[in-house]
């Protein structure tokens, strides 16, 4: 399972409209009102690439180990997700939001942009409510 099945579960759960890797900065959802983080410590510029490779087809991980931009569809049991990510000023910044269906268009269009990949790695294993049940804010 996917290190970030368990927070996609938590966005989900809580509504969320994204969940934010920011290099130098706690994960956080976004939310109606503001940010709300999910972990404690801040991202490495290592993890915020390991947690996106592990979910991201090989063109988009073969972008992101080159720090070039990419984005890219993840499925999960809890839903399809649009991930994002580029280097802005010199630190990662990245997004996963639940697909609307709009996202599919933009998607379609930007992969035949330089520096853009698509794919959508499949997760088959389930996330066990008690590991998700631990990670959610108050």
């Amino acid at each position: 399972m996917a290190q970030l099945d368990r927070l996609l579960s938590v966005m989900v759960s809580n509504r969320a409209n994204a969940l934010l890797l920011n290099e130098g900065e706690v994960a956080q959802l976004d939310v109606a009102g503001g940010n709300r983080p999910v972990t404690k410590q801040p991202l490495s510029p290592q993890q915020v690439v390991m947690l996106l490779r592990e979910i991201a087809p090989a063109d988009a991980g073969a972008k992101l180990d080159a720090g070039q931009p990419t984005i890219f569809q993840y499925s999960s049991d809890d839903g399809v997700f649009v991930a994002r990510a580029t280097v802005v000023g010199g630190r990662w910044e990245a997004s996963l939001r639940l697909d609307d269906g709009t996202r599919e268009a933009e998607m379609t269009a930007a992969s035949s942009q330089p520096g853009v990949a698509r794919g959508t790695p499949m997760r088959t294993t389930p996330v066990p409510p008690a590991a998700v049940g631990a990670h959610r804010p108050t």
